[in-house]
């Protein structure tokens, strides 16, 4: 029954077999000509308000001036809470209240609002001609949960079922009697919804993965049941600074509309106890994403193009953060705003950037040089201080590194070496203090001159790509793994390989007064020049390694490959200590990472677009996160102890900023 509160008038609709349980109106808080129903019945309607609509017998559905629209079926038990979402994501009510603010799209981001998807009015979506496959994607849409377990999603305009999140388990329906009471909207991400539990769970899901991304209160909490829960959107004045001034010899009328928030966004969650209430900006995992265009020219954009990260580093201090693309640009960012510091193309054009490594200074970790390897086996390299406004303090220094392309660089943790992976098969170790030298340096010498003077160690055997490097500690007791496309992982310690007293005295044998002793040096220095077979592999994957990472102090090595496992293998017991299969997905696995306190999290990225967290001590899946459009090429921990914040890089041409509480899951 629909009340009209002024007139005191009422209209009866009637289309459900059986009662109604649950009701919602439009994504607006002004729309009132979209309403959607949940019923005992298993299904939920949608009916549209049309004044000239009026049944023309007891059988046909509606009421005056409402006329049926679809019924949607999929549910196997009563629709108790129901939420329409415009082509703006607004959100609509839930378990038989009124519809929160809709917004004009855009989804909460660190504390601004991007624009996400096509805006459009509460109920009637974007204008415009679209694809049906599109308007599934941004048009309006229905939430529903029911006491099958499931919350799933609707297309309001086609009647189809675009996700199914299973939110309750069969057992926890079976044995203890567990029903969903409640859901609402994100405002602001229209893949984003809040359920509530009677028994006392309230959570945020992720309907385009079908994943939980967010605990706000666990079972048996103690709060008693959670019978409703609603996601507000921040509260705008617009009148804020809004001024007027008149003088009686000049009059100047200044109106300057401006969008101020006096309060977060809001989840509210009523449970037998209490009213609960959480701030929106601090609940979200991802913190904010930087869209990448394409081409030398940031204003432009590149049309269909989508610029691949091939590469990530983040600054000592985790306050910049290195990115190399597949548009040929290396660029630099403030990790706390997102903001684009720098960019430039250090190689040919159509030459990609394959990798990028931010070296700090031994005598300040707030400078030192940004270095990044290409397609063409060049490396090029620049000045870097985390002090300046732009970060790079010189031009680039270009260097002929490999044969091939330079597709990976890492150093060690003291700084003094520098380790480049690449297509020729060869994994070259440098001396930093000579291979990246200033301006005046690198133009008196040749890179024949440069390579002979720097160039320590070099790996060759391999039978395919050196694709991933990676070194624990310094020079004195450091190890290094590499990752093949051969599927080999291969392990060497930094003492094996070279003199590393030699290398930490660094003695530049070049600028000795005697030429006698100069010519010698050189001699030496070439002589220094150790070149060794690979030797067998510590253990192997049966497909290309794709990623190799040391975690817990050194202890453990974990790698990932294309035949879609990560391997942990333990450096103590040298024994493999568990393999991460189908928690993985059934694509390929493109990277992983360590983080958390102790580095006990373990980070991997997938063909499959998502992101997924393991406790790396026990190997319990924790959470998976989803949001990128292509699968996840580069993934990225602040190496703060403190921190919890992750960057993740894409094929889709975007990066994002996630922050994860890791405390709550370990």
């Amino acid at each position: 029954m629909i009340w009209d509160v002024e007139r005191r008038t009422s209209v009866n609709i009637m289309g459900h077999k059986q009662e109604i349980l649950c009701c919602s109106w439009g994504s607006s808080s002004t729309d009132d000509s979209t309403l959607v129903t949940g019923s005992a019945d298993n299904t939920l309607s949608l009916w549209k308000y049309d004044e000239y609509f009026y049944p023309k017998n007891s059988d046909e559905k509606g009421g005056q001036g409402w006329r049926h629209e679809w019924c949607f079926e999929g549910h196997t038990a009563p629709v108790n809470a129901v939420a329409y979402g415009g082509g703006g994501g607004g959100s609509g009510g839930t378990s038989g209240t009124g519809g929160t603010s809709g917004t004009s799209g855009s989804f909460y981001s660190g504390g601004d609002l991007v624009p996400m998807f096509s805006s459009g009015s509460g109920g009637g979506g974007g204008g415009g001609l679209v694809s049906a496959r599109e308007d599934a994607k941004s048009g309006p849409y229905v939430v529903s949960c029911s006491w099958d377990g499931t919350v799933r999603v609707w297309c309001a305009r086609t009647m189809c079922e675009l996700s199914c999140c299973v939110a309750i388990s069969p057992t926890r329906l079976e044995q203890q009697f567990v029903k969903l009471r409640s859901v609402s909207l994100c405002p602001y991400n229209r893949d984003l919804v809040v359920t509530a539990e009677d028994d006392g769970a309230c959570a945020i899901w992720n309907t385009k993965i079908c994943k939980k991304v967010a605990d706000l209160l666990p079972s048996g909490s103690g709060q008693g049941k959670a019978y409703h829960c609603v996601w507000l959107p921040s509260a705008v004045d617009s009148t804020i600074g809004t001024t007027n001034n008149t003088d009686t010899t000049t009059t100047t009328d200044t109106n300057t509309n401006t969008n101020t928030f006096l309060t977060a966004p809001l989840l509210l969650c009523g449970t037998m106890k209490s009213l609960l209430c959480w701030n929106g900006h601090e609940i979200l995992p991802e913190l904010k994403t930087v869209k990448y265009v394409w081409g030398r020219s940031i204003e432009q954009s590149g049309g269909d193009n989508l610029v691949k990260i091939t590469g990530m580093s983040y600054s000592a201090s985790g306050k910049s953060l290195a990115t190399s693309g597949s548009d040929g640009l290396v660029r630099l960012f403030n990790t706390d705003t997102g903001k684009l510091l720098w960019y430039h193309q250090p190689f040919d054009d159509e030459i990609e950037v394959c990798c990028v490594y931010v070296k700090a200074a031994l005598h300040d970790a707030n400078q030192g040089h940004v270095v990044v390897g290409g397609e063409d086996g060049n490396m090029c390299y620049w000045q870097w201080d985390e002090n300046t406004p732009k970060g790079i303090t010189s031009e680039g220094m270009l260097f002929q590194a490999h044969e091939e392309a330079v597709i990976c660089i890492r150093g060690s943790h003291d700084g003094r070496v520098v380790c480049t992976g690449s297509w020729d098969c060869s994994c070259h170790v440098w001396s930093s203090s000579k291979l990246l030298l200033t301006q005046d340096k690198k133009n008196s010498r040749s890179d024949e001159e440069i390579k002979s003077s720097c160039l320590i160690c070099r790996l060759v055997g391999y039978n395919g790509w050196v694709k991933s490097i990676d070194i624990q500690g310094g020079l004195r007791g450091g190890k290094m793994v590499v990752g093949a496309d051969d599927g080999g992982v291969y392990v060497y310690g930094l003492e094996q390989l070279l003199d590393v007293e030699a290398v930490i005295m660094d003695v530049d044998k070049e600028e000795e007064e005697n030429s006698q002793a100069a010519a010698s040096a050189n001699t030496a220095t070439d002589t220094a020049l150790v070149e060794l077979q690979c030797g067998p592999p510590m253990y192997s994957h049966s497909g290309a390694v794709n990623c190799v990472r040391y975690g817990m102090g050194g202890d453990v090595i974990a790698s990932c490959s294309d035949d879609t496992t990560v391997h942990v293998y333990s450096t103590v017991g040298k024994t493999l200590r568990y393999t991460l299969d189908e928690r993985c997905g059934r694509d390929a696995v493109n990277t992983v990472e360590w983080g958390g306190e102790e580095e006990q999290l373990l980070y991997v990225g997938t063909a499959d677009k998502l992101i997924r967290v393991f406790n790396g001590v026990n190997r319990d899946l924790l959470c998976t996160l989803g949001g990128h459009e292509d699968e996840i090429t580069s993934l990225l921990c602040d190496g703060q102890s403190q921190s919890n914040q992750f960057v993740t890089g894409s094929a889709d041409g975007t990066m994002k900023f996630w922050n994860l509480d890791t405390k709550d899951f370990l």
